[in-house]
């Protein structure tokens, strides 16, 4: 979609949201936006900045119809069921990382981040995009961990290797 008279595309509002994750200004002009097209995520946006128990269950009902959509990229690493939304965007999740998913933008709100344990080096932890982690953890399978040991390790290992990389070393946590 062409920028006319100065008035940014929805894809730009995107981009503003992602630059500036913690001030909802560009959240709000988004939503605006987004509800003027049709689009389900702009009344999302708007229910998680009303707070309201009716807001609350009608963005829940909205997330579960919706959330594959609302994940975009990141929709085939973030595990499902683990995903925690603020403000209408992720800040929380379990995910399978292996650095396909380095340049997505969509990092920029997320603040806490569980890896499974892989053999992929999770390269993600150090773009550009991860502006807002606070928190990086392996995360174990409350089934059963007598399987994964090494692997957990071995995750372990990548994820500190590449924080240090980038000098976010003190982010990594224990599992959970």
């Amino acid at each position: 979609m062409p920028v006319w008279w100065g008035v940014p595309t929805t894809d730009e509002l995107f981009q503003a949201v992602y630059q500036a994750p913690g001030d909802d200004g560009p959240r709000l002009v988004l939503a605006d936006r987004l509800q003027s097209e049709g689009d389900a995520r702009g009344e999302f946006i708007a229910l998680q900045f009303d707070g309201s128990a009716r807001a609350r269950k009608r963005a829940a009902k909205l997330l579960e119809r919706h959330r594959a959509a609302f994940l975009g990229p990141l929709r085939d690493a973030v595990v499902v069921g683990t995903d925690e939304w603020e403000r209408g965007f992720l800040v929380a999740c379990v995910a399978r990382l292996d650095g396909t998913l380095a340049a997505s933008p969509a990092w920029a709100t997320v603040k806490r981040l569980g890896l499974v344990p892989t053999l992929a080096r999770p390269t993600e932890l150090a773009g550009k995009w991860m502006t807002s982690l606070v928190e990086v953890y392996v995360a174990t399978p409350h089934w059963s961990t007598l399987n994964i040991v090494p692997t957990w390790q071995a995750q372990w290992a990548l994820a500190d290797d590449v924080l240090r990389s980038v000098g976010k070393e003190a982010l990594l946590r224990p599992g959970r």
